[in-house]
């Protein structure tokens, strides 16, 4: 609804020929700003092989995949978010990842707070809450800082000759 509704607004003032787009403060910062205080988790739904839920793991990913975003439609992040009193802002949405030589479907979710070492924190607290509740043996987090971009990082880039698919 509101990528609608944002479309429909731009379409009216383009035709309005407005000489200026409205843009908030927030919206003019810089794109590397914004992800020096993002922390991504990435979780699964789909729960560990080490638990008594393992058989979940023997779905198709087509079937995991549903489940995945029928986790995401049902809120349930943010009601993690919420009972946690975590105040940053979170986006979820549906990515893929590999573990244990594995792809599956995950949550991508998006802690951004003007206070990075709150965005970490709430991170943290979110990540291990997500842990606990899909039954997973950790669920990662971190901050990609385009600051730190050839700054002796350690870090590997992988490059494929060709496109990855999955079946």
């Amino acid at each position: 609804f509101a990528f609608e509704r944002a479309v429909t607004d731009y379409s009216h003032l383009m035709k309005a020929k407005v000489k200026q787009l409205p843009i908030t403060q927030a919206l003019s910062e810089p794109s590397p700003s914004i992800r020096a205080r993002t922390q991504v988790i990435t979780g699964e739904t789909i729960p560990s092989v080490k638990t008594e839920m393992s058989q979940m793991e023997e779905m198709s990913f087509p079937q995991k995949e549903k489940f995945t975003k029928d986790v995401l439609k049902s809120g349930a992040i943010a009601s993690i978010a919420d009972a946690l009193g975590i105040k940053s802002r979170i986006r979820v949405t549906v990515a893929s990842g590999a573990y244990e030589s594995k792809v599956n479907p995950n949550l991508k979710v998006q802690v951004v707070n003007g206070n990075s070492a709150t965005a970490e924190k709430d991170a943290r607290d979110l990540a291990y809450a997500m842990s606990y509740v899909f039954k997973q043996d950790s669920t990662p987090f971190f901050r990609a800082d385009p600051s730190l971009l050839n700054k002796d990082q350690y870090g590997i880039s992988f490059k494929f000759n060709r496109e990855l698919t999955i079946f």
